[in-house]
């Protein structure tokens, strides 16, 4: 008689079961569109920034870094759009998604490299017709290089730990 009770005892179904898997579907959704706004904001201020260095008055430096940089950039919300529609989609492909990932890195010594040589050649478009774009990405590029250094080193002390 008291196997019978436990038995319908685990299949009752707690009220707040469905309003958890709920909630985490909200959550996943409201982190993805998050990201999407984050991920289209940075692009589109990065595009913004490279388009203005087009300008036919411009003689700032256009070597591979800057179309590279857009490329990327367009990549990158291309890639964010499909996460948001269908995660399931890009993990069918790991090999890409692996090259994305290391075309990563080429993006992030192109960024801090790009800006700093606008820097230190004083480009007039893009130091003086849009400061506070170029501090922007000053301060972007600067994070991306701390954030390199940081994987850097603790993929160091990981390979150090495990051998």
């Amino acid at each position: 008689m008291s196997s019978k009770k436990s038995s319908k005892k685990s299949s009752i179904e707690s009220p707040y079961t469905n309003k958890l898997i709920v909630n985490r579907q909200d959550y996943s959704l409201g982190l993805k569109i998050f990201i999407f706004i984050l991920s289209v904001s940075f692009n589109g201020a990065i595009l913004y920034y490279l388009y203005n260095l087009e300008d036919e008055a411009c003689k700032c430096i256009r070597d591979w870094r800057h179309n590279f940089i857009k490329g990327m950039c367009v990549l990158s919300f291309i890639i964010t759009l499909i996460s948001l529609i269908n995660a399931k989609t890009l993990s069918m492909y790991p090999h890409i998604m692996t090259l994305i990932n290391l075309l990563g890195f080429v993006v992030f010594y192109a960024i801090y490299t790009y800006v700093s040589d606008l820097q230190t050649t004083k480009c007039s478009c893009a130091i003086d017709k849009q400061p506070q774009l170029n501090k922007f990405m000053k301060v972007y590029s600067y994070f991306m290089y701390y954030i390199f250094m940081f994987y850097a080193i603790l993929s160091i002390l990981m390979i150090l730990f495990y051998l």
